[in-house]
């Protein structure tokens, strides 16, 4: 009879102990449609943001070659007028972009612009007007 009454109590203990743990508000299996998370689109954005910098970066190298030919031709050239259109060339293809990743252009841009305007103050001035640098 104890032994019965042993077993008893340690059934009824074990089943107290598990109907605690269970929430009568929570689901005993999962939910059949499982919530899914995906990062492609912001995998997307990185790969278009890593070819957009390097798009930027081979946009600046070019300017900056361009910069050093109408430099290197301004400082060799005894015309004016060719001077000045050179000049302008630059300011023409380079000046309506803005590189986000860099204030080298508006630098390069800030110098010839100078240049320019000091041409323009001279107006048919035989000596040339260098880009400082």
């Amino acid at each position: 009879m104890k032994m019965q009454l042993a077993i008893l109590i340690l059934i009824g203990a074990l089943g107290l102990g598990a109907a605690t743990n269970l929430n009568a508000s929570e689901p005993l299996f999962p939910p059949s449609d499982l919530p899914s998370f995906d990062l492609t689109d912001l995998e997307q954005r990185a790969t278009a943001s890593q070819k957009n910098k390097a798009a930027w970066s081979e946009y600046q190298e070019g300017m900056l070659a361009a910069y050093q030919k109408v430099k290197d031709f301004a400082e060799g050239q005894s015309d004016p007028a060719l001077i000045t259109l050179a000049l302008n060339r630059f300011v023409e293809t380079y000046g309506e972009s803005n590189n986000p990743h860099s204030e080298e252009d508006d630098r390069m841009l800030g110098f010839v612009r100078e240049a320019l305007s000091a041409r323009a103050e001279q107006s048919g001035a035989a000596s040339s007007t260098p880009i400082n640098q």
